[in-house]
C-alpha cells in the first residue's frame, strides 16, 4: 500500500511503503519527522538475548531430567521394599529395583538393603537407593555441581519369613 506523506498545506512530498523501512511521525513543531530503520536494532537485541534464553531453557531441561531420576528412584525404593516385605528375598528386591529403574544408568545406581539377612515377621526392612544422575547437556555442566547425588529410601514391616 503506497502512502504519500503530506505536510500541513497538503503538498505531497514523500512517497513510501507503510510496512517497509521508514516510519513517519507528525510533529507539531516540524512538518514531518522521518525515523531511521530500526530493524537492525531489534535483530541485534535478539542476538544478544538469544544465548541467555537458550541457556535458561537448557537448564530447565536438565533440571527436569534430574527431577525425573529422583521420582524414578523413589518409586523403585517403594517397589523394592514392598517386594522385600512380602517375599523376604534380597535378590527379588534387587530385581524389582532394577526393573523399576530401567531408564536410568544402572552403573550409577547403588542399592542397599538393611538388615541384609536374619529378618523375622514384624521387623522393619529398609531399602536405600543412591543415584548419580549424568549431566546430559554438555554446555550446562558448569551450572550444576559435579557431585549431585540423589537418594531415596523406603521402610516397611516384614510380612513373611
Amino acid at each position: 500500500m503506497l502512502i504519500k506523506a503530506v505536510n500541513r498545506e497538503g503538498d505531497s512530498f514523500l512517497p513510501f511503503f507503510s510496512r517497509m523501512a521508514y516510519n513517519c511521525i507528525f510533529d507539531m513543531k516540524h512538518n514531518f519527522l522521518l525515523l531511521r530503520e530500526e530493524y537492525g536494532q531489534s535483530a541485534t537485541e535478539f542476538a544478544l538475548v538469544l544465548p541467555i534464553i537458550l541457556i535458561v531453557i537448557l537448564i530447565i531441561i536438565q533440571s527436569g531430567i534430574i527431577v525425573n531420576a529422583q521420582l524414578v528412584i523413589t518409586h523403585a525404593a517403594r517397589e523394592g521394599v514392598r517386594d522385600g516385605s512380602v517375599t523376604n528375598n534380597n535378590s527379588r528386591v534387587i530385581n524389582s529395583i532394577r526393573n523399576s529403574t530401567k531408564i536410568l544408568d544402572q552403573d550409577m545406581l547403588n542399592i542397599s538393603i538393611h538388615p541384609s539377612s536374619g529378618r523375622k515377621i514384624g521387623d522393619y526392612l529398609t531399602v536405600s537407593i543412591e543415584y548419580k544422575p549424568p549431566i546430559v547437556i554438555p554446555i550446562i555442566k558448569s551450572f550444576f555441581p559435579n557431585n549431585i547425588r540423589l537418594r531415596s529410601s523406603a521402610t516397611m514391616r516384614i510380612e513373611k519369613e
